[in-house]
């Protein structure tokens, strides 16, 4: 006997569309980034999202994420948000992380489906250019 409310088990469009574009944003920052951006190693590469991936307006932006060593990642960063702020004000300048802050703060409407086809073709045209 089939019931409505029992959870569809797959995953939607939409997070298909959403782990596509983190995959193709992952492979961008590895080819901008090529090793941890802060300790220089080269192995258990993660990206680091200043502003928290679940903002999708700066899940996939370029100054809000860059490759980290794991370690770095979770022990340093996670745990110590202001050495990663002082450090991320040194990468890109204090104009920049404000700006992150501020659009953190302001940009609340929705990503629609939509949105996020046009950031995965984006995303797309932009690993074209990197790889060339």
């Amino acid at each position: 006997m089939k019931r409505s409310w029992i959870k569809r088990i797959g995953k939607s469009e939409r997070s298909k569309l959403i782990k596509s574009c983190d995959d193709i944003f992952r492979k961008i920052l590895l080819l901008r980034d090529k090793c941890c951006q802060y300790s220089g190693r080269h192995e258990n590469l993660q990206v680091s999202h200043y502003i928290t991936r679940e903002n999708l307006h700066l899940r996939w932006n370029f100054d809000n994420c860059h490759i980290i060593n794991g370690g770095v990642h979770i022990f340093l960063f996670h745990k110590r948000p202001h050495v990663y702020k002082e450090w991320l004000i040194r990468k890109i300048g204090i104009e920049k992380v404000e700006w992150l802050e501020m659009q953190d703060k302001t940009n609340c409407q929705p990503l629609y489906t939509y949105d996020i086809k046009m950031k995965k073709l984006e995303l797309s045209e932009e690993l074209k250019l990197c790889k060339q």
